[in-house]
């Protein structure tokens, strides 16, 4: 009875015949987008980064100036002050000097040593002029 069956016979479907597809193939093109994404969030994170840093840092470019002017001032003011203190010791040192006393204080009051020579300045005699003839 079997023999006497027909089989059913396969009509040509119209379906488009689809293409044995490799699972793996598929896998690894995902892999790869996954990777691709991930890689330009990173670069996307990092060039925003780069660029909050850069306003930043053009944001302390003026103070950072200022800062060295009012440093250069500092440093300036330090020299006069330097060079006053140096001035200072050595007066300091020059008038509580016992062999440099008695000059100080001559200089401070006007007063010479009863030891100390005067020294008096004469002009000497001009030349006599010439008379003057009136002719």
């Amino acid at each position: 009875m079997n023999a006497i069956q027909s089989s059913p016979s396969r009509l040509p479907s119209t379906a488009p015949k689809r293409l044995p597809v490799n699972k793996a193939a598929i896998s690894h093109h995902r892999l790869y987008r996954v990777i691709a994404a991930e890689t330009s969030a990173k670069l996307l994170v990092n060039c925003l980064l780069c660029l909050a840093a850069g306003v930043g840092l053009m944001q302390l470019l003026p103070f950072y100036y200022s800062q060295q002017a009012k440093l250069q001032e500092v440093k300036g003011e330090v020299n006069r002050t330097q060079t006053r203190l140096h001035n200072l010791k050595g007066n300091f040192t020059r008038y509580f000097d016992p062999q440099q006393s008695q000059r100080s204080m001559q200089e401070q009051s006007q007063r010479v040593s009863p030891q100390q020579p005067q020294v008096i300045l004469i002009e000497s005699n001009p030349a006599p002029e010439e008379p003057v003839s009136h002719h």
